[in-house]
């Protein structure tokens, strides 16, 4: 994703959540966004207990962590009506295959 903000050019690699990334991918992430001048690695929902990339892990680069609210707000996406719907969603899911 690509995402322009106050005149940045920020590339960006969504996940679900902090912790959906194997440790094994963690260095493949950090290398495709380190060779950008603004990246963010972002989770789509705070959720997980802690993030497989660290905060220390890209301190050497331009690469911002953002997580539920704060990444949606950065782009003016309500967070609140992203998790309301993500839940109607799962739960029809839920009841269309296993009821």
């Amino acid at each position: 994703m690509i995402i322009y903000d106050q005149g940045l050019i920020k590339y960006t690699q969504i996940k679900t959540k902090k912790d959906t990334l194997t440790g094994s991918q963690k260095d493949r992430s950090i290398d495709e966004l380190k060779i950008h001048p603004y990246s963010i690695f972002a989770a789509a929902l705070d959720m997980g207990s802690s993030w497989t990339i660290s905060a220390k892990s890209v301190q050497d680069y331009t690469i911002q962590l953002m997580a539920g609210h704060s990444f949606w707000s950065s782009i003016n996406l309500d967070y609140d009506l992203i998790l309301t719907k993500v839940a109607k969603t799962i739960k029809e899911l839920d009841k269309e295959l296993y009821s």
